[in-house]
């Protein structure tokens, strides 16, 4: 690739992003991509630590940083560690992982299994539970949607602080649709969305 044609590069625990073109809006959504990543990795970080790690500029940092300050995914607040220095405080960036919760849920052959994490991917609880044998897809949903339930109340937390949920099943699903297309281990799960 002709890095003169580069117009962002950046390498991220291993994961290496180049984008050589694209609409600003897509632009946009890599910066801010980037800095949310920077910060949630690395625990709090000032502004001037954002723009070194990052390598955007101080207007795009600004301009990231309204947004998602202004969506609550980020706190800023005063460097309480101050030992020894002189001057004022820089204003700290934090992720806020508490703001809500993920869950990961995987439907298998014999086991439904539900994992809660914060958004900072701490896991806060784990629910194993048996697939129904000679269960219909709804069965197994009812299922599932109990599993969800019982991980919340271990955690302390209601359903409403989900905010995303990602499920895995064993066969093929079709892109398109969502539809399960091919699933031999689970009873009638072909068409299921």
């Amino acid at each position: 690739m002709d890095p003169a044609s580069t117009l962002f590069e950046a390498d991220h625990g291993g994961l290496r992003v180049r984008v050589t073109g694209g609409s600003p809006s897509f632009l946009r959504q890599v910066n801010v991509l980037s800095v949310l990543r920077a910060v949630r990795e690395r625990g709090s970080l000032s502004r001037s630590e954002l723009r070194r790690i990052t390598k955007l500029s101080r207007p795009t940092i600004n301009e990231v940083l309204g947004e998602l300050l202004s969506a609550g995914y980020l706190m800023e607040g005063a460097d309480g560690n101050r030992q020894g220095r002189t001057g004022p405080a820089p204003r700290m960036l934090r992720f806020r992982a508490e703001l809500g919760h993920v869950c990961g849920i995987d439907i298998g052959a014999n086991k439904i299994l539900v994992k809660l994490a914060r958004l900072d991917g701490e896991v806060v609880a784990t629910v194993r539970s048996a697939t129904p044998k000679a269960g219909t897809p709804a069965e197994t949903t009812r299922r599932v949607r109990n599993a969800v339930r019982t991980a919340c109340t271990e955690a302390g937390i209601e359903e409403a602080e989900l905010r995303q949920a990602a499920v895995s099943t064993p066969g093929i699903v079709d892109p398109t649709t969502g539809a399960v297309s091919l699933a031999p281990q689970l009873r009638d799960w072909e068409g299921v969305r």
